[in-house]
């Protein structure tokens, strides 16, 4: 919930940033002694005016560069909820993931999946009527690109504050969670082993070991000699016994100028710690703010939408 909060103050510093119609609406979060919180409910509206449906849009596209330059994965149609006052972004755990920070795509979210429900006129926690009907996500492309466009321009006019803002998030340990699958292909591989001999078994296990060993060579170029694969094996075990996806996390911590990776799985740190400069961040984080504002980022969000 820590990352949640500190993502939720970061868009409440974005806000200062913007005019009135182009600010994402907060919802509050308090971190309590006993390491829980509590977190604002958000009511989800069902329908709205084309007047508010603009207005929703134009934050939309400004929320999607947000999304983008902050590496928040795992948005998909019940991580966004529509309001009146605009899109609020909940389930932030999987924030400040390095490799959508550095991707030169939009297509690294989910967004996709929101794209579907209003096309399927399918209500979600992120999709709405306009007047009692659903109308495609392509039907508001022109509210979302100028949204999106406002916001790069933003953060490449105020450049060294996102810096600065950016940096100041790892003051302290901070974990976010990371994916090396996707949900789907998890839960299939689960429906086959409850039919499954001991060898098929195992080769499932070998599987998903693969596909973490990969995930993190193609990411953060870590090879397989620096990996636990013990810990790994016993944990994804553990995991398909119980039907569940193995909670992988990185930790980030900022010390004497360098950043600190340490990879977890269900608590247990399976791979040897990555020491990187601040100034490689930066320049990532930099490059990432002057692609928003390229034709490249445009076309990439435009495509998105449809």
């Amino acid at each position: 919930m820590r990352t949640d909060l500190l993502i939720t103050q970061t868009l409440v510093y974005f806000n200062n940033f913007l005019e009135e119609e182009f600010r994402i609406p907060i919802y509050q979060i308090e971190l309590l002694k006993d390491d829980t919180g509590i977190m604002e409910f958000v009511t989800h509206t069902e329908n709205m005016t084309q007047e508010q449906a603009h207005s929703y849009f134009l934050k939309f596209g400004v929320l999607m560069c947000f999304i983008k330059l902050f590496g928040i994965g795992d948005i998909h149609y019940e991580n966004i909820i529509a309001t009146v006052q605009g899109p609020v972004i909940v389930d932030l755990e999987c924030a400040l993931n390095p490799i959508i920070i550095k991707t030169e795509s939009i297509k690294d979210t989910c967004i996709g999946m929101i794209k579907d429900c209003f096309q399927l006129g399918k209500i979600k926690n992120a999709t709405f009527t306009v007047e009692k009907q659903f109308h495609p996500l392509t039907h508001w492309k022109a509210d979302i690109v100028k949204g999106f466009l406002t916001a790069a321009r933003c953060f490449e006019d105020n450049q060294d504050d996102f810096v600065q803002h950016y940096f100041n998030l790892f003051q302290e340990p901070l974990f976010c969670r990371i994916v090396p699958m996707e949900t789907g292909d998890f839960y299939t591989l689960i429906y086959r082993m409850i039919y499954s001999n001991k060898e098929i078994i195992e080769h499932m296990l070998q599987t998903i070991l693969s596909n973490i060993s990969k995930f993190l060579k193609l990411i953060w170029n870590i090879e397989e000699n620096f990996i636990d694969k013990g810990v790994i094996w016993q944990s994804v075990y553990e995991n398909l016994f119980y039907g569940n996806i193995p909670f992988l996390q990185l930790s980030i911590n900022i010390v004497d100028g360098h950043a600190y990776y340490i990879f977890y799985i269900n608590g247990e740190p399976f791979v040897q710690t990555i020491k990187r400069p601040l100034a490689a961040l930066e320049i990532e984080f930099r490059n990432q703010i002057n692609w928003l504002n390229s034709s490249n980022a445009k076309d990439s969000i435009t495509s998105l939408i449809g």
